[in-house]
């Protein structure tokens, strides 16, 4: 006598072959079973898969914008207002995709350094000028399409250089009525409102 396998009729034999006849039966029904399980457990996946599709489709309605921001890469970065005489310098980018923009001079903070120690590599490097880093005016944070910046902006007066351009193409001292005479750069010109109420309130 031989012993059953798994969907497979068994081979033993009674009177006119009828357990054998009953035991095919059996099988045919098991197999139906199992298969409706592995269908019932296929509908819940798809019923789940598409209740959180749902779920993030709603979500990205009622708060638009907010399932990129966590994958926005974040640049720290540094600038300088560097007053004198109750102006301020303002420089003219000469690359990039914001090229003609016009921002305030500095640029990343790299690993290992404060945002002091940045500030003063980045003039000596972009205007070949030793600054004196004073007080944080602002951090400003912006989002641009593709990246979040957060920009600390310092006070800073000139020690020692003639601010000569080496990477911008353009340079102008502003006083407060030109303050919006040229095409900031967004994150920069969001700095401009406070600068016309604090800094220059300081130097008179």
């Amino acid at each position: 006598m031989r012993n059953c396998h798994r969907n497979k009729p068994c081979g033993r034999q009674t009177k006119a072959g009828s357990s054998s006849i009953v035991h095919k039966k059996f099988h045919g029904t098991r197999k139906r079973a199992c298969s409706s399980t592995v269908l019932k457990k296929r509908l819940q996946a798809n019923i789940i898969v598409t209740y959180n599709t749902a779920c993030s489709l709603a979500a990205e309605k009622h708060f638009p914008g907010e399932t990129d921001v966590k994958k926005m890469k974040t640049i720290n970065v540094v600038a300088a207002v560097i007053i004198d005489g109750g102006r301020i310098f303002a420089t003219q980018r000469g690359y990039g995709k914001y090229k003609d923009f016009w921002e305030f001079p500095g640029g990343k903070i790299e690993a290992g350094e404060t945002p002091e120690e940045a500030l003063r590599r980045e003039i000596r490097e972009e205007l070949d000028t030793e600054i004196e880093v004073g007080g944080l005016i602002a951090n400003v944070e912006y989002d641009y399409p593709d990246f979040h910046l957060s920009m600390k902006c310092y006070r800073a007066n000139v020690i020692e250089g003639e601010l000569l351009l080496k990477e911008h193409e353009a340079a102008r001292w502003l006083g407060k009525d030109e303050l919006k005479s040229v095409n900031w750069l967004p994150a920069d010109l969001s700095l401009i409102d406070e600068l016309g109420k604090s800094t220059f309130a300081s130097e008179d």
